[in-house]
């Protein structure tokens, strides 16, 4: 993910680097692994908040992409697709509802599933001020590059 967004200059383009000998995205991997090895290291109730928080975050990124899925259907219907989902509309539809209804029960105080006060919300929210950080911090890269551009450095041929 962070490599994608600063391969397209949605976030600082070094994100979007890869390594000069191994290809890899460097940069995304390095912070992707220090967060993932300082997580454990604050204790088991700590690593649950984060999965938690983190599952939250996952459900707002699938709701985008159902959401996203349904709109590129009705606004681009002709565009070449590697692959047919099946059910039309139908399948986004449900997955859209589905993520609604998993994000609610997140939320919703009292429920079995619902993301601990404060704890919770606080990496959420902590998560969501990094988030904006990192898109100001991507203001002169994102003006640097066209939206026809951007498309192609995220999804190179499959953007057109």
């Amino acid at each position: 993910m962070l490599f994608s967004l600063g391969r397209g200059r949605l976030i600082p383009a070094g994100f979007g680097d890869t390594h000069p000998s191994h290809g890899t995205p460097h940069r995304a991997v390095l912070l992707t692994g220090l967060l993932t090895l300082l997580a454990p290291l604050m204790g088991r109730q700590a690593l649950l908040s984060f999965v938690n928080a983190g599952s939250l975050c996952i459900g707002i990124a699938f709701l985008g992409v159902a959401l996203s899925v349904m709109t590129l259907r009705r606004s681009h219907p002709n565009l070449a697709r590697p692959f047919k989902l099946p059910g039309g509309r139908v399948i986004p539809s449900l997955a859209a509802a589905g993520s609604v209804f998993l994000l609610a029960v997140m939320v919703w105080p009292g429920s079995p599933a619902a993301l601990s006060w404060p704890r919770e919300f606080v990496i959420v929210g902590v998560l969501a001020v990094l988030g904006a950080w990192l898109w100001i911090g991507g203001h002169r890269s994102r003006a640097q590059v066209t939206e026809a551009e951007r498309a192609f450095l995220i999804l190179e041929h499959f953007g057109d």
